[in-house]
């Protein structure tokens, strides 16, 4: 059974329940940092299978072998000192991942902090 909109929830255009649903839930994630990543942790312990299936397919899938095989090369040049790990190039954050503009450069990254790199995926994203 459908709930009903009440209130000021029901005056508002799909686009800005859509906010109003993230913001509410990246403050309850926010609050509740302990339970959530238990959470996820114990899901991952369950279905360890399914998320193997998941990783398997991703990995076989011929779109993603060279973004993976990039992401590969960059872990293991990382781990071995061959590149060192910069700060966020935009916030200065210190806990920073690569960016991978190209591909087939898979060393030339741009080094961003979870939260800027996910803004640059999502501009990306509505840009296409």
């Amino acid at each position: 059974m459908a709930r009903k909109n009440t209130g000021k929830y029901k005056d508002l255009s799909l686009e800005e329940k859509k906010k109003y649903h993230a913001e509410y839930h990246r403050i309850w994630r926010d609050k509740n940092k302990g339970k959530t990543y238990s959470r996820e942790q114990q899901w991952r312990k369950d279905n360890k299978d399914k998320l193997n299936a998941w990783y398997k397919k991703y990995r076989n899938n011929p779109l993603n072998q060279k973004n993976y095989r990039a992401v590969v090369k960059l872990n293991v040049a990382v781990r071995l000192g061959k590149i060192k790990r910069q700060p966020c190039e935009i916030c200065d954050n210190p806990k920073s991942q690569g960016h991978h503009p190209d591909y087939s450069k898979p060393l030339k990254v741009n080094w961003l902090c979870i939260s800027c790199h996910a803004k640059l995926h999502k501009k990306i994203r509505a840009e296409k």
